[in-house]
């Protein structure tokens, strides 16, 4: 039983550009050849004409003298290069000749046939013979026998390089496909495909030579790309464009990384970069989503540190209960009523003071946290609300973020050794309106921030802290995160809000705190979204 015989897509390609190849050969060098056949042709037939009238309006056929014919007809002959020329009576030549026409004609025969030319002989108004001059067909073809030898010569090197060119193309593309088929690359395509959009991470190829990049369906969601229904390259320095600055910066690096945190507008992603094997300066970068698990650290941070709050509330009051009980068993009902009174005082004039112009139970309760946790660290913390009117706009979780990390960071400043007790001091201010905006301004008396550092504040990873002391983490922090985000995450939290930052290293004028003071802006319900903040620095995570 015959076999099938089985071609891969290398060998089907070779084989139809061969194919083609020849056809275009072949067809390219038959057309030259009839082109130059026709040329010598008419040039051929232009000599016997002019041959035949030289002949046919000579002298000496006017005068009838045989010998000058004879010696005429002889002199053309060889001038010409002919193979016949004679003088016809009129009954001999074509009608077209009788009627006054120069007419050429082709007979079969030997040596090629012949073709003639005849042109008539008149006297007068009347044609009385005429004289036909005449070479071999084979005479004709051997003046293009040269040309036509060079177009097959050109034809056949062409036809030979072409295929040769071929053979090594579908060497090299044999080694890259194999001896697969058309039909099983395209199997293969389709379940790259499949594997590469089914990954759970985003998933970002690109290569840098040839300026090209590839991703999948997930990292279009991380990143905010355009989804792609089929996997297709798109131009790198497009890919780059859209990308947030963070992970624009790390791709055009071309650095290494590993589980590193990168922060987009929306989301917190843990990235992981190296070169392909064997593939030269093409890249691979994963991503992952982790900002479920970021928010959910934040929230169980933010709940140790109420419950820390409330322990430590807990263990205030009951020294006062004890306080109050003691008066009493001892007969001072009077003082104990007044201590109870003075007490509660205390405590409720912070919450009114906040509370009469911060009317958001939330960031509220932070306040109150903060409080108790600046007290019980032995931190003066001042909250001034008074100039503000209206209600702070935006996500209650990225107001927290906002206020409760710019605090752990002026806590922490005011905490580090050296620092003197007089100077742990923090004040917070809240001041501005719907028209106007809003601005929060948190500012303390620690050594501030060098002017040299005050670019790379905002960076990811950048961190004023030294390493090694606990008692330089604020209680607000994610112990799990890494050094140096919380105030990439203050950045993140203020762009979705629509808001602009601003920082200063130390005091501008007499009697400013000494330390950093970090000035956050947020719009009003008076301002659409195309409105601005005031001009200020304007950070974004990792510069």
């Amino acid at each position: 039983m015959l076999r099938s015989v089985r071609f891969g897509a290398a060998a089907r390609i070779m084989l139809a550009n061969s194919l083609m190849l020849i056809g275009i050969v072949l067809l390219t060098t038959t057309l030259l050849y009839i082109q130059i056949s026709n040329a010598a042709t008419r040039t051929e037939q232009d000599v016997l004409r002019a041959s035949a009238e030289v002949m046919a309006g000579s002298r000496a056929i006017e005068d009838r003298d045989p010998d000058r014919i004879a010696a005429l007809l002889e002199n053309i002959k060889r001038e010409y290069r002919l193979d016949e020329i004679e003088v016809l009576d009129a009954d001999e030549v074509q009608p077209g000749v009788r009627e006054g026409r120069t007419e050429t004609s082709y007979r079969g025969g030997p040596e090629g046939g012949m073709m003639y030319a005849t042109a008539p002989i008149r006297r007068g108004d009347e044609v009385v013979g005429g004289v036909r001059a005449g070479v071999h067909g084979d005479d004709v073809r051997s003046l293009f026998a040269p040309q036509g030898a060079w177009i097959v010569g050109v034809g056949a090197v062409t036809l030979v390089l072409g295929v040769t060119a071929t053979w090594l193309t579908s060497r090299g593309l044999r080694r890259a496909t194999g001896d697969y088929g058309t039909a099983e690359l395209g199997n293969m395509i389709g379940y790259y495909q499949s594997v590469l959009q089914s990954v759970s991470e985003g998933l970002l190829l690109f290569d840098r030579t040839r300026g090209e990049a590839l991703y999948n369906r997930e990292a279009a969601e991380l990143l905010g790309l355009p989804e792609q229904r089929t996997l297709h390259t798109v131009p790198l320095q497009d890919l780059l464009d859209a990308l947030p600055a963070e992970l624009r910066g790390l791709l055009s690096s071309g650095a290494y990384a590993r589980d590193e945190f990168r922060y987009t507008d929306e989301r917190v992603l843990v990235v992981n970069q190296q070169p392909a094997e064997g593939a030269g300066d093409t890249w691979v970068t994963t991503m992952r989503d982790h900002t479920e698990l970021q928010e959910l650290s934040g929230e169980l941070v933010s709940l140790q540190s109420f419950s820390e709050s409330l322990r430590s509330q807990t263990h205030e009051f009951a020294n006062r209960m004890h306080i109050i009980a003691s008066l009493i068993e001892t007969g001072q009902a009077r003082e104990a009523l007044e201590f109870a009174t003075r007490e509660m005082t205390l405590m409720d004039r912070p919450s009114a003071n906040m509370l009469a112009g911060f009317d958001d139970p939330v960031v509220s309760a932070l306040l109150l946290t903060k409080l108790t946790q600046a007290h019980e660290a032995g931190i003066e913390l001042r909250v001034d609300a008074e100039r503000l009117s209206g209600v702070l706009r935006g996500a209650e979780r990225d107001l927290v973020t906002v206020v409760g990390n710019l605090l752990d960071n002026a806590f922490d400043a005011v905490s580090r050794p050296g620092i003197e007790p007089a100077r742990r001091r923090v004040w917070l201010s809240v001041s501005g309106s719907d028209a106007q905006g809003f601005e929060i301004a948190v500012a303390d008396d620690g050594p501030g921030i060098a002017e040299e550092d005050i670019d790379r504040v905002f960076e990811r990873g950048w961190s004023t802290k030294h390493r090694g002391v606990g008692a330089d983490c604020g209680e607000g922090h994610a112990r799990a995160a890494s050094r140096g985000v919380g105030l990439s995450i203050v950045v993140q939290a203020v762009r979705r809000l629509g808001g602009a930052i601003d920082v200063r290293g130390g005091p501008d004028e007499p009697g400013d705190p000494r330390g950093a003071a970090f000035i956050v802006w947020l719009p009003g319900a008076g301002h659409g979204e195309s409105a601005t903040a005031p001009p200020r620095r304007t950070e974004e995570p990792g510069g």
